[in-house]
């Protein structure tokens, strides 16, 4: 286990990033962005920044599915095979970053970041494309 001590400065910029972050996910996601790189320049270990952003975009998630649930947007019958297929997604991914070389986490982490940050900032937006449903909703 690792140590990681923390002085009031660097706590007050993790909240801070927190609190941003989850402003952010609340509009249109991707906090995870602002996370990450802040848990990593506390000088947490990868595996460790992964798994505590993980951890608290958990809450979000939770906190978005159940208003959705509650408003009758989605039903569980809608969603069902699309949770447990992520379920068993995110369990293999925990499981495979186990045996990942932490130097190359170190080195790719910041590459994932930017290449998802440069995509959001240069795809082009959902309401700048009009397109029919390729699928069902049944099938969806």
């Amino acid at each position: 286990m690792f140590e990681l001590n923390l002085s009031y400065d660097i706590i007050a910029i993790l909240l801070v990033a927190g609190a941003f972050a989850g402003f952010i996910d609340a509009l249109a996601g991707g906090g995870g962005l602002i996370t990450l790189p802040a848990l990593l320049l506390t000088g947490m270990p990868p595996i460790s920044a992964l798994a505590t952003n993980k951890f608290q975009g958990v809450f979000g998630t939770l906190t978005a599915s159940i208003t959705v649930f509650r408003k009758r947007i989605v039903t569980i019958k809608d969603v069902g095979f699309i949770f447990f297929a992520s379920l068993v997604g995110s369990a293999i991914g925990a499981l495979l970053l186990q045996f990942v070389n932490v130097k190359m986490l170190e080195i790719m982490i910041p590459i994932v970041l930017v290449s998802i940050a440069l995509y959001f900032l240069l795809a082009p937006k959902a309401d700048d494309i009009e397109r029919e449903a390729k699928v069902s909703r049944r099938f969806y």
